[in-house]
């Protein structure tokens, strides 16, 4: 009996070959593969059509794997022996189903370039055991076999909310998003469309919860554009991390709403928002260098006084009470974080989920308080963290480990271990008894970064 979980393939092949195929079929039995194999289902006595028909006809059948070499072809054109009787029931799956995607050629015999397949398999998809990298293909047969291929199709992404809101004018920022290199005069332009479209937003009538709430979702046209621009700049093997960090200096000292708290609440969760978007981008886009010019670069922001003062990128972790204290009431909604909420709600699939925003978040967390920044970064979405972080944990790695040391402004990674190991775990957590945010030795031991290749 076949559960509905266990793959199972029916084997076509050649005589000739029976010591090789034999080898195969094995391994795919040690891989967890169901087979139907005559030299083991195959009992005196049986008769040969009636077992082939009725295997290559199961539909508990996943795949038929035609092992193709010289005799192979010989007789499956001939129609001559087994293989031809094989090759016949075969050949009306392949051309009665034009999608078929049930038989599977694969090659184990050639000569110089050509391969030996049979006339009704030459159109279709095949495997070449015959290449130099023979566990290549053996591991492309088994992804096939199971629907895990190698390079795995984007999940489809949200229908652009611009297409279907136009309360806000965003013609200038798509026009300026379209134009492959920026100079700084047309990025700072594009700066200031962004943040002339979030004071719009901002500046809208704010009557109670809902409507506070609205502000909050129409933000996201805006923020989408950015990402793109941003997103199709890396793409383009351009450096961004400077980029961005300008940006979010621009944001914040453009930005400001005087003496209008929840006005200002909503200009700061927007910027945080920007903030934690960056370091989740760079991240899921191995774009280390940037993410280390985005976190260390000075920012110089407004002061209250109008005077500009040096801060680091935690400055961007604002609290903002109008969404934590006031809009989770007005909406009768039982959140520890209306903000963490908030943005772990409004993922951007391909580009990023709640997950990779939850690892961002606690990334910044780690790094601001082993780097001793101004303040450490309050890490708002670890409530949603669900699993690993991958950048701290392959630091077993010397390679992925060299590529840190900017990061945590370090030389080599005797430094780097005892930087991690010196510091002070701040214990955050909210006040709420939510348990403790996780500390970047959950996830690494110091002493086993760069132990290995």
């Amino acid at each position: 009996m076949i559960d509905d979980q266990t793959k199972l393939v029916f084997i076509s092949y050649s005589r000739e070959k029976s010591d090789y195929v034999r080898n195969i079929v094995e391994r795919l039995l040690g891989d967890g593969i169901q087979v139907y194999f005559d030299q083991y289902d195959l009992k005196h006595g049986n008769h040969l059509i009636p077992y082939m028909e009725k295997s290559v006809n199961d539909p508990n059948v996943d795949f038929v794997l035609v092992f193709c070499d010289k005799s192979y072809m010989e007789k499956a054109n001939a129609r001559k022996g087994g293989v031809g009787i094989e090759s016949t029931i075969l050949s009306q799956e392949v051309y009665n189903n034009i999608e078929q995607s049930k038989v599977v050629p694969i090659v184990i015999e050639r000569d110089g370039e050509r391969t030996f397949v049979p006339t009704f398999l030459k159109d279709i998809y095949h495997i070449d055991f015959t290449k130099d990298d023979f566990e290549k293909e053996y591991e492309s047969l088994v992804r096939l076999i199971y629907d895990k291929p190698e390079v795995r199709k984007p999940k489809l992404g949200q229908r652009p909310a611009w297409l279907d809101d136009e309360s806000v004018d965003y013609s200038e920022i798509r026009t300026l998003i379209r134009i492959s290199s920026l100079d700084v005069t047309s990025e700072r332009k594009l700066f200031d469309e962004v943040v002339k479209v979030l004071k719009e937003l901002i500046e809208s009538e704010i009557t109670d919860g809902p409507s506070y709430k609205s502000i909050i979702d129409n933000e996201r046209i805006c923020r989408d554009l950015v990402i793109e621009f941003y997103v199709d700049r890396i793409r383009k093997e351009h450096p961004v991390g400077i980029n961005m960090g300008e940006f979010l200096e621009y944001l914040d000292n453009n930005l400001r709403f005087r003496n209008d708290p929840p006005r200002q609440d909503l200009a700061d969760f927007f910027k945080w928002e920007f903030a934690v978007l960056f370091a989740t981008i760079l991240l899921k886009f191995d774009r280390i260098d940037d993410f280390s010019s985005l976190f260390n670069k000075t920012y110089f922001v407004e002061s209250w006084e109008k005077t500009l003062t040096p801060t680091s990128f935690t400055h961007f972790n604002f609290y903002c009470r109008s969404i934590d204290e006031i809009l989770v009431r007005q909406l009768n909604l039982n959140k520890i974080s209306m903000q963490a909420f908030l943005l772990t709600s409004r993922p951007y699939v391909p580009y990023f989920d709640s997950r990779d925003l939850s690892a961002a978040d606690i990334v910044l967390y780690h790094l601001s308080s082993i780097s001793g920044k101004d303040r450490p970064w309050f890490p708002r979405l670890y409530i949603y963290l669900d699993g690993h972080i991958e950048l701290w944990e392959r630091m077993q790695s010397i390679n992925h480990s060299e590529k840190l040391l900017s990061l945590f402004e370090v030389e080599d990674i005797d430094s780097l271990k005892s930087k991690i190991k010196e510091a002070t775990n701040p214990n955050y957590h909210y006040q709420i008894n939510f348990g403790w945010a996780p500390w970047i030795t959950d996830y690494i031991v110091p002493d086993k970064i760069g132990t290995c290749r």
